[in-house]
């Protein structure tokens, strides 16, 4: 369906045109005191899909409604939770009626024929969803951009992040094993850096919109990991992110709200207890597992008309007990290189973390299941050459200084050799 727009009054009433024709004319005719009492609003916004999927969304997303004050006048409780309740249940009642045919005209007390009622049903949805795109696209633009993830989170628990579906960190007093459904290395290397990133913002208390809730948007989220752009338009000279690079990261974000990682509690020291309990706000010893929930994290999408994401509020909200005043990081340059091979970050943020330690000594064969690199026997020397790619690049970008590998005659024996990988110290200010 083609329609203009609406203009709609300061008591909530509004009439669907298809021509701004109807418009200009609706407005001449109305006395000259009466016409500030009306908004015109242009559909800009259209759905590609049924009926059930938009009112499915129009009705979640109803909340958004509430910044129009020609509608907030109208469900007024002082109270957001009661009236977002009240307005949900308003038009569920309204549209439920349409699609029942329980709705008749005030004038005669007909019904509405079915395919008006459809036609109406239709108008209105299209109408509220445009008010709610238009609200997320508004509050897209609040949101300041995002600088450069400088630090990374240093507590034990935020370290042991890496170990996610598998054990990468083996020393340390206290130790946690993150499992989470299966991914693939380019969502482990995402998560982790979204996971990383989120909590440097938080510490820095980056957009913090209220006392537990941060907001950013998709696009800047991320680029401040650093996933790479791409070329794109007919004649691929503008760059920003495909549809699949967008879902790629919102699909995580929806896992890890539905199915959350579960941290296995290996070892615990008595610092590292004291440190959950005053970073999660729980109790926790060995032998325990927990769900890791420091944060809720949500979205609004903004579509474009083939409902597509165009870009994304993420909205952050802190659980109770979470105290983010307790984070403490240490300076990276981790986020600075682009999130192009994920074998790379995974290795890197070992590296960043391994440098407090000033050198780190670990077998050949743990640098593969770090950076999840194949070890293909049949053809070794390929094996070889990716893992020194890695080691040159961190080595280029100033993540370690150098490295060393013990001596080996066949690649077999280098798996099990010891590499020692030596750090820039830092300079004192």
């Amino acid at each position: 369906m083609v329609i203009f727009g609406a203009i709609v009054n300061k008591d909530g009433k509004f009439k669907i045109v298809k021509q701004k024709d109807e418009i200009d004319n609706f407005l001449k005719r109305l006395p000259e005191g009466e016409r500030k009492n009306y908004q015109v609003i242009k559909l800009k916004y259209f759905w590609n899909g049924n009926l059930e999927e938009l009112e499915e969304f129009v009705l979640q997303n109803i909340d958004k409604l509430l910044s129009y004050p020609f509608i907030k006048s109208k469900f007024k409780f002082n109270n957001l939770k009661r009236e977002v309740t009240f307005l949900r249940k308003y038009y569920k009642l309204v549209l439920g009626a349409l699609k029942t045919g329980e709705i008749k005209t005030k004038t005669s007390g007909l019904e509405i024929p079915e395919k008006k009622r459809e036609e109406i049903r239709e108008k209105i949805l299209l109408l509220l969803y445009n008010l709610i795109q238009e609200a997320i696209r508004q509050k897209s633009k609040e949101i300041p951009k995002l600088g450069n993830v400088e630090r990374l989170p240093a507590n034990s628990i935020f370290l042991n992040l890496q170990n996610l579906n598998k054990e990468v960190i083996k020393g340390g007093k206290t130790k946690l094993l993150f499992k989470i459904p299966e991914l693939n290395t380019m969502e482990k290397a995402i998560l982790q850096s979204l996971y990383y990133s989120l909590f440097f913002f938080i510490s820095e208390e980056k957009n913090k919109v209220n006392e537990n809730t941060y907001m950013f948007r998709l696009t800047d989220l991320m680029e401040a990991i650093g996933i790479p752009k791409r070329e794109w338009g007919k004649e691929k000279k503008s760059m920003g992110y495909s549809r699949e690079q967008k879902n790629e990261v919102l699909n995580l974000i929806k896992l890890i709200n539905i199915k959350p990682p579960e941290a296995e509690v290996k070892k615990l020291s008595e610092e590292g207890r004291e440190e959950i309990r005053k970073l999660l706000g729980i109790e926790t010893k060995e032998g325990d597992i927990f769900a890791f929930t420091p944060v809720l994290i949500g979205y609004d999408a903004l579509y474009d008309n083939n409902r597509n994401v165009k870009d994304a509020n993420i909205i952050v909200s802190l659980r109770p007990g979470f105290n983010p005043s307790y984070i403490k990081t240490f300076k990276t340059n981790v986020f600075k290189s682009k999130l192009d091979d994920p074998h790379y970050r995974l290795l890197a943020i070992y590296l960043a973390n391994g440098k407090r330690n000033g050198k780190i000594t670990i077998k050949v064969r743990e640098l593969y299941k770090i950076s999840e690199i194949d070890t293909d026997m049949r053809h070794p020397s390929r094996s070889k050459d990716k893992i020194i790619k890695l080691l040159e690049r961190a080595k280029d970008e100033g993540i370690i200084k150098g490295y060393k590998t013990e001596e080996a005659k066949t690649f077999s024996e280098l798996l099990e050799k010891n590499i020692t990988i030596f750090f820039e110290e830092d300079k004192k200010k």
